[in-house]
């Protein structure tokens, strides 16, 4: 399974005539072998309000690099030998919220700043943090129904001023815009019965690849700031190059990067219903059962179109004979990417790990095809991290004390696409303290 978030994160661009000659490897994923790992997490954060409805925040975090959805710091990493580890600006805002009563709220932040939407890890990651700018308001119309609305806008990348460096000509900004509105309720239908619903439209703009004519031996081309700065794995490429002008196509370098095949305009339904009308166990403690679920599905792909783009991934075998002209000029017409994604989960246990001894169990199914979401937000765990995988997940969660808990994660995931089968299972065992 090749690896195009390396390649693209290259100092320059592949050359695929080596690659094709064997000079050259591409590179891939260790999908083949048992990994074991340490890790740790820490972050350190302050809230300050600094009157008149205002309050800023910032916080700290580790993380082996800076990877937009994990702050997780591998041990032994980083130069190993006991070198000490990289601090990232995690978080840093103002947030302005001049209503905040039982009845309504309105509030405006800005800066890097939580997820502000109701939503699961099978489009954003958990840690994963927006940078932009989000407006969010509610108001119980009824007693009991309280509708909410969220809108933001979040630069995903911005270009270099000085791009492309090494010629004189410079190129035209390929910006890439995050725009997104969100609108649900929160409904109490008995004391002990809650149901919250949102629907959601995540539009990104300029995100897809763009492909240009090129001559072989320039390293800069516009179309390559169309590609991905940061990716997990499962979206589909293509080549950002159509290299021109040179004199024997199968010496002349051909260097090419790789770009999304699709736009993705992601709409998005999720929800949850918690009930608390379970008996307590063990000392009277409260139980919760939750079902929380989302569907998505991105309006912007086009099957036909992405096939005529020559995708380089999540294209499975061809059978083709040598002499059969037909099926291998066919060539990616078998892409078999996909759309949509969804995922269920049902939890029981306590509502929040606040006491020792306080536990929950859950079990999800998730199933999130290709490019239903652009993979570099997603949850990095599930199948190492990225789309095109469906499986299980299964956790225990348990307060040890007040304020230190533990878990234990086994995921099973495997893939839906493309040309090599993928199957990883992962088990997490957590120890978390906070104060």
């Amino acid at each position: 399974m090749t690896n195009f978030n390396t390649l693209n994160t290259a100092s320059a661009p592949i050359d695929l005539t080596k690659v094709s000659a064997g000079t050259t490897l591409l590179p891939s994923y260790n999908a083949n072998e048992d990994r074991t790992r340490a890790r740790l997490r820490a972050r350190l954060g302050v809230d300050a309000d600094v009157g008149e409805d205002f309050t800023t925040g910032m916080r700290l975090a580790t993380g082996a690099d800076n990877s937009p959805v994990s702050t997780n710091q591998t041990l032994g990493s980083s130069g190993g030998n006991f070198s000490k580890y990289s601090l990232w600006l995690d978080r840093a805002f103002i947030k302005y919220e001049p209503f905040n009563t039982a009845e309504y709220g309105l509030s405006a932040t800005v800066g890097r700043l939580d997820n502000p939407f109701f939503s699961t890890s099978m489009i954003w990651a958990d840690d994963l943090g927006f940078d932009g700018v989000a407006v969010k308001g509610r108001y119980q119309l009824v007693d009991n129904v309280t509708p909410f609305i969220t809108m933001g806008a979040f630069p995903v990348y911005n270009t270099d001023l000085n791009f492309a460096t090494t010629e004189s000509t410079k190129f035209a900004s390929n910006d890439k815009w995050l725009y997104a509105l969100q609108a649900g309720s929160d409904w109490k239908a008995a004391p002990d019965l809650n149901f919250k619903g949102g629907v959601a439209y995540y539009y990104f703009n300029n995100i897809a690849g763009k492909q240009q004519t090129c001559q072989y031996l320039d390293l800069d081309c516009a179309s390559d700031a169309t590609r991905p700065s940061f990716a997990q794995k499962g979206n589909t490429y293509i080549d950002l190059r159509n290299n021109v002008g040179g004199t024997s196509p199968s010496t002349d370098p051909n260097y090419q990067y790789f770009g999304l095949a699709t736009g993705f305009h992601e709409l998005a339904l999720t929800q949850r219903v918690d009930y608390d009308g379970l008996k307590p166990l063990f000392d009277g403690r409260p139980l919760r059962v939750s079902l929380d679920g989302e569907f998505v599905k991105n309006l912007a792909f086009n099957m036909a179109n992405i096939r005529n783009k020559s995708p380089e991934n999540n294209v499975p075998a061809r059978a083709c004979a040598s002499t059969d002209t037909a099926c291998l000029a066919a060539g990616n017409a078998a892409y078999n990417g996909g759309d949509t994604g969804y995922m269920a989960r049902l939890t029981v246990g306590s509502p929040a790990l606040k006491e020792r001894w306080d536990w929950n169990v859950s079990l999800a199914y998730k199933y999130i095809e290709s490019d239903a979401v652009v993979d570099a937000f997603v949850d990095p765990d599930f199948g190492m991290g990225g789309t095109n995988l469906k499986g299980y997940i299964a956790a225990v969660n348990l307060a040890v004390a007040k304020n230190v808990s533990t878990s234990l994660r086994w995921m099973s995931a495997d893939s839906i696409a493309g040309l090599t089968p993928y199957s990883e299972d992962t088990i997490m065992l957590d120890l978390n303290a906070k104060f």
